[in-house]
């Protein structure tokens, strides 16, 4: 059930709130104090009362009305409700507490107000973290509990997924793998929230006496499953620079390591940097019969902007783009008027762009976006230089890595690269297509709602490959393969065996495809 989407309240299903105080049993967790830091409408207050061990509960809801709700609610009972920000409670309170567990609000920094943000860099600049990793409240609310946890004290909180991934949260995890060092990290096929496009998790945090420090994931078909379907353990492996990656076994993350680390990286193979950027793709990328239209056929030059434009395909040249063509919905050419005057452009284009930029978008006029805004004139999109290879930071199942004609050009969708001389197109593209490399994407990308995985610029960049010159027969069956649709599995294979099974152990890139495919169905499942 959902709660005043403004004040970030999503109510946590009452089978997690009874899954998490019965896993807090089986860990053998002695409570006696317990804090709850968004009380909500107390469900994990009521679950609390049910544990003959808890003696005293604190619970602190922002919003007073509910508050009250939860005074008159759980009156002559030792729990004390305080209507309060959490943040500002915490800043005065000295309390601890063994049991800090709750489902904190999930509002993006933008939406914030102001105070609490300031709160919140006090709290960052007390544990001497970065103010930058405040993105979100739930990420204050974790550095506000700490504040409250008795010595051998356990946080149990329900988080959004990307705190096991995103970058800017990198730094807590850090810091939260060396203040704990018992992390347990449980996940759900069933969605908690399916009205909501965020996953979530259970986070599981405490120091056990005289512990190896690890981090344990776990894996349940529902969210009231007795026992996890799958679980591993990492312990060599720390700091985990994503703990989306906990998945693996130590073992397993050693041999992706040690795989790896003697061949080349992508930044090594040349230079790459993201296509360009317009600042409204809708208005400065048009079809065949809108050029047509407009009358600025000498005024365009060919660009890809969508990668499913490109799927199945080796070669983004003149071909694949004449075929485009034909579909009059695909949006294939960019306005190039870089250092033209608006005096030397036809009279239909520049209506065009009287019409476009006097546009309300998001409650200004186009060429008053921030991007367009920035140019002399608005409309002058910036043409970055283009690469002879391709590589689209956001895919499904597989990557979609292409050799370009330098004549056609990319959005920031893709990273072009611009390979040293001594190197391949055609041998490069067809390397990449290999486990090592392929589980790498996995191993360093970040994934969103529906599976989509992503890779920044730097995570790119950290790709290994495994290159060598390929024939040009070997490089038009890969061709061949991807245009008629052959599964990934084949695709994987047959690149595999004209590169890494003549460096590699078949054990050893046994074990790459299963890395691949079990991050692979993490994401997408």
């Amino acid at each position: 059930m959902i709660s005043n989407k403004k004040t970030g309240s999503y109510y946590t299903p009452i089978k997690t709130v009874r899954f998490m105080y019965k896993y807090l049993e089986s860990q053998k967790n002695w409570v006696c104090d317990m804090l709850e830091p968004s009380a909500g409408d107390g469900r994990f207050i009521e679950q609390g009362l049910k544990n003959d061990t808890i003696s005293k509960i604190v619970g602190v809801e922002l919003v007073k009305e509910k508050a009250e709700i939860l005074l008159q609610r759980f009156m002559g009972k030792n729990i004390h409700i305080i209507s309060k920000d959490f943040l500002e409670f915490s800043l005065y309170s000295k309390e601890k507490y063994d049991l800090i567990i709750g489902n904190p609000p999930y509002i993006n920094k933008k939406n914030i107000e102001p105070v609490f943000v300031e709160r919140a860099y006090t709290l960052c600049k007390q544990y001497n973290l970065p103010k930058g990793i405040v993105q979100n409240a739930w990420v204050a609310f974790i550095l506000a509990s700490l504040s409250h946890l008795a010595a051998k004290g356990v946080l149990f909180f329900v988080l959004p997924i990307e705190l096991l991934q995103v970058q800017y949260a990198e730094k807590l995890r850090v810091f939260l793998e060396k203040n704990f060092n018992t992390i347990h990290i449980l996940t759900f096929d069933e969605k908690m929230f399916p009205e909501i496009e965020q996953n979530t998790c259970l986070l599981y945090l405490t120091n056990c006496k005289e512990k190896t420090p690890y981090i344990d994931y776990k894996q349940y078909k529902k969210l009231d499953s007795e026992k996890p379907y799958s679980t591993s353990k990492i312990q060599r492996n720390k700091p985990l620079e994503k703990w989306t990656n906990a998945i693996l076994s130590d073992d397993e993350i050693d041999v992706l390591r040690r795989l790896s680390k003697n061949l080349p990286t992508i930044s090594e193979f040349g230079n790459s940097a993201p296509g360009i950027v317009t600042g409204a793709n809708n208005v400065f990328i048009l079809t065949k019969a809108e050029v047509k239209k407009i009358g600025c056929e000498k005024f365009v030059i060919p660009i890809i902007s969508r990668s499913n434009s490109v799927q199945g395909h080796l070669y983004i040249d003149e071909v694949l783009i004449k075929g485009l063509e034909a579909d009059n919905r695909v949006k294939l050419f960019l306005l190039n008027l870089s250092g033209i005057e608006e005096k030397c452009l036809p009279p239909k284009l520049i209506g065009y762009l009287k019409k476009e930029g006097n546009r309300i978008r998001n409650g200004k006029k186009i060429k008053d976006g921030y991007k367009c805004s920035r140019r002399k004139p608005w409309y002058a999109v910036p043409i970055v230089p283009t690469g002879e290879v391709v590589f689209f930071k956001r895919y499904d199942k597989v990557p979609r890595i292409c050799v370009k004609s330098k004549e056609i050009y990319t959005t920031d969708i893709a990273y072009n690269m611009r390979l040293k001389l001594q190197y391949d197109a055609d041998s490069f593209v067809f390397c990449f297509y290999n486990s090592c490399t392929l589980a790498l994407c996995e191993y360093w990308g970040r994934y969103y709602a529906g599976g989509v995985s992503e890779l920044t610029p730097t995570e790119f960049k950290k790709l290994c490959v495994p290159y060598e010159y390929i024939d040009k027969e070997k490089v038009e069956y890969l061709r061949n393969l991807l245009l008629r649709g052959a599964s990934v599995d084949e695709v994987v294979s047959y690149v595999d065996n004209e590169t890494i099974l003549k460096e590699f152990s078949k054990e050893d890139v046994n074990r790459l495809k299963k890395i691949r495919k079990k991050l692979m169905y993490r994401r997408l499942s």
